[in-house]
C-alpha cells in the first residue's frame, strides 16, 4: 500500500477482487494461481445473473467508504472501482448482445489456447487437473449451445457468411476421419509434450496419463465439438445477410454502450466518424510526401497496389521464409531493448518471448497480438505472430509491429503493471482499451521521434499502420451506426489502404463481431498525444519525456478520462 492509504479498504479491494476472480477457474489459472485448476467457467446465463448480484452488492459496500477522506491514490483506486462496476452493471441488459461464438473467439478457439498457453503442468497433479478439464469441455460446451439458442431466440445470430470458417474451424479441431484424430489433436500433443517436459515421471505413468486423456477427448471433448459444429449447421439458414449493430434487438442503444466501454469517453458515433476522416486524409499526405525517397511514382492508388505486390516485400510461404521473418522480428526487439533509458526510468522486469501462434487456431487468430505475464512471473510476457500467411506480413510493417507488441509497447505496458504491487488487484488486471490500443500506436511513433524508421519502407510501414487505425474509425461507425454493407466496408479499406483484399475482408468482419473495439487505437493515441503537447506547453523546461513516460504507465491502465486528470495532477505538482 501507499503511504497513507486506508487498511480497510485495500482489504475491501482486495476481498472484491478475490471474489470475482473465484467465479472464473480459467482467470485464476490465466493469473497464476493454482486454485480450481481442473475445472471450467460457468458459462450459463445464472452465473451472469449471480455476477451482476455480486457486484451490485459490492459497490453498495464501496459506499462505506468516503473519498473525501482518502488520500490521493486511494481516491482514484475507489472512483475506478466504482467506474468498473457500474460499466459492468449497465452492461447487464445487454449481455445477450454481442456474438457469443464467432470466427474470431469463442469457446470453439478459446479452449484450445487456454490449455495450451495457460495451463502449466509442473507435476502430476496439474497432468490431473488438465485431464479433469478435458472432461468438463462437455458441460461448458452445453451451456454455450443453451446460451446460442437463448440469443438465436431475441435475434442475435452471426451473418451467414461467417458460418464456414467457425463451422470449418470446428470440423477442422476434430479430424473426422483421420485414424490418429486424437492421437494428433492439439490438445493430447501438448499434454504430452507438458509430462515430457518434467523429466522424470515414469513411462508407465505417463502412458496411463496419456490414455485418460485420450478418454476424455474421445469422451467429451470432441464429441462436444461435433454437436457445437451441428448446431451451427442448423442455424446457419436462420442467419442475416448483412448485420451491423444497427440491425439488432436495441442496437443503437447497444452499440452506443460498446462506444463508451471501449474508448471510455463520451465520444459519438458521429464524432468518432469525423474524426477517422480527418487522420484518414492527414495520413495519406504524408505518405504521399514519402515518393520520392520509395522511388515510386504516381498516385497514392499506385503507390498502395506496388506494396501489395512487389515480392521483395514478403518472405517466402515456406518455414525458411517463416523463419527469416520470425528472426528479423526477434533483432528489432532486441535493438530496442538498449534504447528504452531513453524513453523510460521505469523498465520492465518480466521477460518476453516471442512466437508463432499455434497452428489449431492460426487461420483465425489475429496477425499479431500480446499476452501479458503471470503475477508470479512463471510465464512471461508473449508476443505472438501469425505466420499461417506470409503475404499477410509485408516487412515493411515490421518494426510498427515490434514497437506496438512488444517494446516500448504492449509488453512495456503490462510488465510495468504487473509489478505495481502498491496497488489493489484489480487495478494492476485493468483493461481499457482505448488506453491499452492507444499506448500501443503511440508506441509505433516514438522510435520515429528516436530517429528509428531509417529505411523510408519502414517509415511507409509505420504510417500505413497508422492509416489503417483511422480506417477503422470510419469503417466501425459505418457499419454499426451508418447501416454500411460489409461490400461498402471492404471497398472503403481497399482504396484507402495498402492491405491485400484477403487483410480487408478479414478486418472488416473483425469490426462486425467487436463493435467499437477498432476505435480505441487512433482515439487512444490521440488522447494522449492531446496531453504530451498541452503538458510540454504548460510545464515548458519541467517537461521530460521519460518522467511523462513513467507517469502514464505508473498507475496501470485508466480511463482516458481518469488519465487525463492523472495527467494534470502530475503537471501541476511534478
Amino acid at each position: 500500500m501507499s503511504p497513507g492509504a486506508n487498511p480497510q479498504l485495500h482489504q475491501f479491494f482486495e476481498e472484491a477482487f478475490e471474489a470475482r476472480i473465484e467465479r472464473s477457474p480459467q482467470t485464476l489459472t490465466t493469473l497464476g494461481i493454482r486454485r480450481r485448476a481442473d475445472e471450467l467457467d460457468d458459462y450459463s446465463d445464472a452465473a451472469r445473473v449471480a455476477e451482476h448480484d455480486l457486484v451490485a452488492t459490492q459497490l453498495e459496500e464501496l459506499e462505506r467508504f468516503d473519498p473525501a477522506l482518502l488520500c490521493v491514490e486511494d481516491r482514484l483506486s475507489h472512483e475506478m472501482f466504482r467506474y468498473d462496476a457500474q460499466a459492468l452493471l449497465d452492461g447487464f441488459r445487454f449481455r445477450h448482445h454481442g456474438y457469443l461464438v464467432n470466427q474470431k473467439f469463442g469457446l470453439h478457439t478459446d479452449f484450445p489456447a487456454f490449455m495450451i498457453n495457460m495451463h502449466r503442468v509442473a507435476d502430476v497433479a496439474d497432468a490431473r487437473a488438465y485431464i479433469a478439464r478435458l472432461g468438463a469441455f462437455d458441460r461448458a460446451c452445453n451451456q454455450v449451445i443453451i446460451e446460442l439458442e437463448r440469443r438465436e431466440a431475441v435475434g442475435m445470430v452471426p451473418p451467414a457468411y461467417l458460418f464456414p470458417q467457425m463451422i470449418g474451424d470446428c470440423r477442422a479441431f476434430v479430424a473426422d476421419g483421420d485414424p490418429q484424430a486424437v492421437e494428433g489433436n492439439p490438445l493430447y500433443r501438448d499434454l504430452a509434450d507438458k509430462l515430457d517436459r518434467l523429466g522424470n515421471l515414469p513411462t508407465a505413468e505417463r502412458q496411463a496419463l496419456l490414455q485418460e486423456a485420450a478418454r476424455a477427448l474421445s469422451e467429451s471433448v470432441l464429441p462436444a465439438y461435433r454437436r457445437l459444429a451441428a448446431f451451427l449447421e442448423r442455424q446457419k439458414p436462420r442467419a442475416a445477410g448483412e448485420a451491423g449493430a444497427w440491425a439488432l434487438p436495441d442496437g443503437d442503444a447497444w452499440y452506443r454502450f460498446c462506444l463508451a466501454r471501449e474508448t471510455t469517453t463520451e465520444l459519438s458515433a458521429d464524432d468518432i466518424h469525423e474524426l477517422g476522416l480527418r487522420e484518414v486524409m492527414r495520413l495519406q499526405e504524408e505518405i504521399l510526401g514519402l515518393r520520392s525517397g520509395l522511388g515510386v511514382d504516381g498516385s497514392l492508388a499506385d503507390l498502395f497496389e506496388h506494396a501489395r505486390e512487389n515480392p521483395d516485400f514478403y518472405y517466402p510461404d515456406s518455414d525458411a521464409g517463416r523463419a527469416r521473418y520470425l528472426a528479423e522480428m526477434k533483432a528489432t526487439v532486441a535493438a530496442m531493448e538498449p534504447r528504452l533509458p531513453e524513453l523510460f526510468n521505469r523498465l520492465p522486469q518480466d521477460e518476453l518471448l516471442i512466437k508463432p501462434v499455434e497452428p489449431h487456431r492460426e487461420k483465425t487468430a489475429g496477425l499479431a497480438f500480446y499476452q501479458g505475464p503471470s503475477t508470479d512471473g512463471s510465464r512471461p510476457g508473449i508476443f505472438y505472430l501469425n505466420l499461417h500467411d506470409m503475404r499477410q506480413l509485408p516487412t515493411f510493417a515490421t518494426e510498427a509491429l515490434a514497437y506496438h507488441e512488444a517494446l516500448p509497447g504492449h509488453h512495456m505496458q503490462f510488465a510495468i503493471a504487473n509489478r505495481l504491487h502498491h496497488l489493489p488487484s484489480f487495478r494492476r488486471y485493468a483493461w481499457y482499451n482505448a488506453y491499452i490500443e492507444g499506448w500501443g500506436l503511440y508506441s509505433e511513433l516514438i522510435p520515429r521521434e528516436m530517429g528509428l524508421y531509417q529505411d523510408p519502407w519502414s517509415d511507409f510501414g509505420r504510417l500505413v499502420q497508422e492509416l489503417k487505425r483511422a480506417c477503422r474509425l470510419v469503417v466501425d461507425t459505418g457499419i454499426h451506426a451508418r447501416r454500411w454493407t460489409r461490400q461498402q466496408a471492404i471497398d472503403y479499406l481497399y482504396c484507402n489502404t495498402p492491405s491485400s483484399t484477403g487483410q480487408v475482408i478479414n478486418e472488416v468482419d473483425r469490426y462486425l463481431v467487436m463493435p467499437g473495439q477498432a476505435t480505441t487505437y487512433t482515439v487512444g493515441m490521440a488522447e494522449i498525444l492531446r496531453l504530451r503537447r498541452r503538458l510540454r506547453e504548460a510545464m515548458g523546461e519541467r517537461f521530460d519525456l521519460r518522467r511523462f513516460h513513467d507517469e502514464l504507465l505508473r498507475h496501470g491502465a485508466l480511463p482516458l478520462t481518469l488519465l487525463e486528470r492523472q495527467m494534470n495532477a502530475w503537471a501541476q505538482n511534478g
